[in-house]
This record gives structure tokens, C-alpha cells and sequence, in this order.
């Protein structure tokens, strides 16, 4: 492992917090292989420490955030509307007099 450590300690959970204190990181930063997993022997006699090799983690490359598109407003032309020809227009009007009067006279 590159730019790692060895750590031994008396378990392999005490040798991993031992490499997370000498590294300065969280158990999820920390990668580490077992060299070994130690023995207590009997009585203390004959005991053997664990041994692991630790790293950091390499740092996650952070995803590109694609920015929102902002669009432009839509530009909505006004309707063009058409002049009503002449005698339509005075039918109309003849139209809405009468109603006028029916209504004046009920």
C-alpha cells in the first residue's frame, strides 16, 4: 500500500483505532489490510500483536453540477385584430339600440 502505516496493537480494533488517531481520520476514511490478526497465547506467554497496514481513503472526486438553464421569457405577440367592416359595426349598434328600448319599455 502506498503512503500507508503499520500498526500493531494488542487486537485488530485496537490496532484500526490507533490508525485512525495517527492518521487524523473517521473509520469511513480509513482503508486497511490485516498482516496480522495476533494471538494471545496462553497465560500472556507466547502472545502476538495484530499488525495492520493503513491508508487514507482517496478523496472522492466531487460530480460536476450541471447549473439549472435558465430559458428566456417567451415574447407573445399581441393578436392583431381586424378592423369589423362598417356595416357590420351599424347592424351592431342598431342591434343594441333596440335591446335597449325593449328593455327601457318592460
Amino acid at each position: 500500500m502506498n503512503g500507508s502505516i503499520r500498526v500493531s496493537a494488542k487486537t485488530v480494533d485496537d490496532a484500526i483505532t490507533e490508525a485512525l488517531i495517527q492518521l487524523g481520520v473517521t473509520s469511513d476514511r480509513l482503508e486497511y489490510e490485516v498482516i496480522e490478526k495476533g494471538s494471545a497465547g496462553f497465560l500472556g506467554i507466547g502472545m502476538k500483536q495484530a499488525v495492520i497496514e493503513a491508508r487514507r481513503k482517496p478523496e472522492p472526486k466531487e460530480e460536476k453540477v450541471e447549473e439549472p438553464v435558465v430559458e428566456e421569457p417567451v415574447r407573445v405577440e399581441p393578436k392583431k385584430v381586424e378592423a369589423v367592416q362598417p356595416q357590420k359595426a351599424a347592424a351592431e349598434r342598431k342591434r343594441m339600440n333596440l335591446r335597449r328600448l325593449l328593455l327601457k319599455k318592460l
